[in-house]
């Protein structure tokens, strides 16, 4: 499934509920492209789009459901931007986003450039014990961050890496409380 889809899946429903019947997908470029979710035509809009180009999808209100405003989920689905204004525009929510998204990935890239703040970093927010997770997406993740402290391991000094891993690792005391 296009990582544009994945977005937009929840929204899809050719009998429309109380979800939002409205929203756009935007681009890295700012351009927004409106998508009505309420019928098929919003399958072919998001097949049509390059997927390497879009930054995230926008959903209108969802007034039935007690929703007000817009809200944005980035292509990972990681991040999401909520309105701070009940009736901000779509344009401004991108314009928001996409500059949020422009400061985290260099706050990203200059963490990256040192691997000891950027192990630091994972060791503070890992999830220690993903390897149990009965959610594949959840388990996956952790297997991925795994792999990552691996190579950050071999970029600094055996020293400073079992110091972190010491500082934020859970203690067998801690686990059993």
């Amino acid at each position: 499934m296009f990582p544009v889809m994945q977005q937009m899946r929840y929204w899809f429903n050719p009998k429309p509920t109380g979800g939002p019947r409205k929203g756009f997908i935007v681009m890295l470029d700012g351009k927004l492209i409106p998508v009505d979710y309420t019928g098929y035509d919003a399958y072919r809009v998001a097949s049509q789009v390059d997927q390497d180009k879009a930054a995230g999808v926008i959903h209108g209100a969802a007034k039935k459901a007690g929703i007000s405003g817009v809200w944005m989920n980035d292509i990972t689905g990681y991040l999401r931007y909520e309105s701070s204004e009940k009736d901000e525009s779509p344009k401004s929510l991108a314009k928001r986003m996409l500059e949020a998204k422009a400061k985290e990935e260099r706050e990203e890239r200059e963490l990256r450039d040192d691997p000891v703040r950027y192990l630091e970093d994972i060791l503070k927010n890992r999830d220690w014990y993903s390897h149990f997770s009965d959610d594949h997406g959840v388990w996956s993740a952790g297997m991925a961050e795994d792999r990552l402290i691996g190579e950050l391991k071999e970029k600094m000094a055996l020293e400073v890496f079992k110091e972190l891993m010491d500082k934020y690792m859970p203690k067998p005391e801690e686990a059993k409380a």
